[in-house]
């Protein structure tokens, strides 16, 4: 277990401040793991729903995966912990071999309040069908993603006297 990936979700828990601005539809970043870095897109479907692809090259392989992930709240609506699943193929390198696989994830998320940036630590256990060469790992990751789409339903000027969901007066 890597003590730092712990201290940063405590980290997490301990910065939330309730608040209802600037939630994130969309957000574009990296998934670092243990020996690896990719590339992730998280995409916003519903309230409590999202969908995430990574993409990433390792010594062994190229892969791609998507996932599912129904969020729960912890801490207000910024800190949220989420859990789902998906599927993943990958091609190895130096060969033309092609593997496909299912993989679950259980992780947390933080949205900082200030900055359009999305931290998260996960678990993603995963099952390659044959002809992988490890079947079954377990991947440790953080994600550190830009948000390039906010949620202006959330938008603090929305909840404002005199933002866009007050009703004008015609005095």
């Amino acid at each position: 277990m890597n003590v730092g990936k712990w201290l940063l979700g405590v980290l997490m828990i301990a910065l939330n401040v309730k608040s209802h601005a600037q939630v994130y539809r969309e957000a574009l970043g990296v998934r670092l793991t243990e020996n690896n870095v990719g590339v992730s897109l998280v995409e916003r479907l519903g309230n409590h729903l999202t969908v995430e692809g990574i993409g990433q090259k390792t010594k062994v392989d190229i892969n791609l995966s998507a996932s599912i992930r129904i969020h729960k709240n912890l801490i207000g609506n910024r800190l949220n912990w989420y859990f789902g699943g998906g599927a993943q193929v990958g091609f190895m390198n130096n060969s033309n071999i092609t593997y496909r696989g299912v993989h679950a994830v259980l992780g947390a998320e933080y949205k900082m309040i200030l900055l359009p940036v999305l931290i998260s630590v996960d678990m993603r256990p995963m099952f390659n069908f044959y002809p992988y060469p490890n079947n079954l790992p377990l991947e440790f990751g953080l994600g550190i993603r830009y948000v390039t789409k906010k949620d202006e339903k959330k938008n603090i000027k929305n909840l404002l006297p005199g933002g866009n969901n007050s009703k004008k007066r015609n005095d």
